[in-house]
């Protein structure tokens, strides 16, 4: 199943989300989740990267990443209260990494196309924990994973990257075996190329 950045919005969304899941698990159905960023976070992760060349002195980045935390945990408070910790420890990890990416790209006043595909994926690092952790809230055992981690191989061309065929037999191997225990939740939107680099598809 996919999901994309509306059905994953918020709160309300990611709940009528996870009872599609679980009907379909109840009827029988292996089930495998790809998710979007939240409604919009892909575009201010954009702007944002955008933004910070420009700046002459160092970027107020503080404003911005409480901003996106604020909204992630709400959302995550609200429809996986009993691990509000674990992945909270998890969003905070992601977003002082993206916070240094982003000071990176002030520093060196450039953004190039393997940076920015970096940033960009964010928008899904932070949407697949939480949906996973609402999975597991609702009694449905689940993980997250990155694309890379899922064996979406690329050409390695960023900002539009192709899966190779190699990828199918990659996510059967590491996709297809977790299905009779759990629901992977994928971050959708990347893939990575042969060298690791992540490459946004």
């Amino acid at each position: 199943m996919k999901f994309g950045g509306t059905s994953v919005g918020d709160e309300k969304c990611i709940a009528i989300g996870v009872n599609i899941i679980k009907e379909s698990r109840e009827e029988g159905n292996e089930s495998a989740v790809g998710v979007s960023a939240m409604t919009r976070v892909t575009d201010q992760l954009i702007a944002t990267a955008e933004e910070v060349i420009n700046c002459k002195q160092k970027p107020a980045l503080d404003a911005f990443i409480t901003s996106i935390r604020s909204r992630h945990m709400k959302v995550l408070e609200a429809v996986a209260p009993d691990y509000v910790d674990e992945i909270g420890e998890y969003l905070d990890s992601r977003l002082n990494k993206l916070s240094n990416i982003l000071l990176a790209v002030h520093n060196l006043r450039e953004l190039t196309p393997r940076s920015k595909d970096y940033i960009i994926s964010f928008g899904e690092r932070l949407s697949a924990p939480i949906i996973s952790a609402a999975l597991r809230q609702a009694g449905i055992p689940s993980c997250y994973m990155s694309g890379c981690d899922a064996g979406i191989l690329t050409d390695g061309v960023h900002i539009g990257a192709t899966a190779l065929p190699e990828s199918y037999a990659r996510i059967q191997a590491r996709v297809g075996a977790l299905l009779t225990e759990e629901v992977p939740v994928v971050m959708g939107y990347m893939g990575c190329a042969a060298d690791g680099a992540v490459t946004t598809l």
